[in-house]
């Protein structure tokens, strides 16, 4: 990308860019035009969000996460707007190739040496691409699967790699399906709709857990019965005596046995455990 921006800026003050002296406004094909191409381009942004799903691997995930997506997306978004301000300087937008707009840019200029060196470049970071799509659907499998969510085969994590070999594999061969019978458009706007609908619910489940406090879980008339006994039994265990090692033992395996065999959804398992252990 840095080659195409250093290499067309040059060309275009050598040629008086001459993508920008034709007519036809801002907006040749007005707002709708527009929105359809946005529509049709924002799977670009699924490998930003892809950054979250290894929050389990980073040192400090509050910290490196949200900074790593801002830098992240702000080099990206500068890079690409420098390169589509380049090429639409280099060749009118309607002359354009929609295949290969890049590397024709540079044959009409009459730089083939470019237009080679664009497309191998291409294709290797089409292989990079691939490789950081794969990457946290797996991980979301697992933590799905830990949740009780999916069967538990998701979750095995490799002893050697530590990383979820099944979900990775059984990922990788649902996408080459896809790529393989499925139209290249089709495919691109149903990867876009399913984008901007999962961005869509994140979006309004973040506004609702805004105002949930962090502590309510949402729990079944018949199991607040339960919920209520382990809590009576951790105010008496708390105040027991220090020194009653028995009492302390009885009363945590009474509350186990209360939550473990009386809870059947693993959510509210593990949220009533996590309180249990804070």
């Amino acid at each position: 990308m840095l080659f195409v921006i250093i290499a067309g800026t040059y060309i275009g003050f050598q040629t008086g860019w001459v993508g920008y002296k034709v007519s036809g406004g801002f907006l040749p094909y007005g707002v709708n035009g527009m929105l359809a191409g946005s529509a049709t381009v924002f799977f670009a942004y699924i490998g930003f969000d892809s950054v979250a799903s290894t929050a389990e691997e980073v040192r400090n995930p509050q910290r490196d996460l949200p900074l790593g997506i801002a830098t992240s997306l702000t080099i990206c978004c500068s890079l690409y707007m420098l390169v589509s301000v380049v090429i639409v300087g280099l060749v009118p937008y309607f002359a354009m190739d929609p295949d290969t707009p890049i590397s024709s840019a540079f044959a009409r200029h009459g730089m083939q040496w470019a237009m080679y060196l664009v497309t191998s470049g291409a294709v290797l970071a089409l292989c990079s691409t691939l490789m950081g799509s794969l990457l946290p659907q797996p991980r979301i499998l697992m933590a799905m699967a830990r949740d009780g969510l999916l069967p538990s085969f998701f979750s095995d994590v490799s002893e050697k790699t530590q990383v979820p070999v099944k979900s990775t594999i059984i990922t990788g061969i649902c996408a080459a399906s896809l790529a393989f019978f499925m139209d290249v458009s089709q495919l691109a706007g149903m990867v876009s709709v399913g984008t901007l609908l999962a961005f869509t619910i994140v979006a309004v489940s973040i506004l609702i857990l805004r105002y949930v406090p962090p502590d309510e879980v949402p729990l079944p008339s018949s199991l607040q019965t339960s919920f209520r006994l382990s809590q009576e039994c951790d105010e008496e265990k708390v105040g027991s005596p220090l020194g009653d090692g028995n009492h302390e033992q009885g009363t945590s395996e009474i509350k186990d046995v209360i939550v473990v065999e009386s809870i059947n959804d693993p959510l509210i398992e593990k949220q009533l455990y996590t309180n249990w252990m804070s």
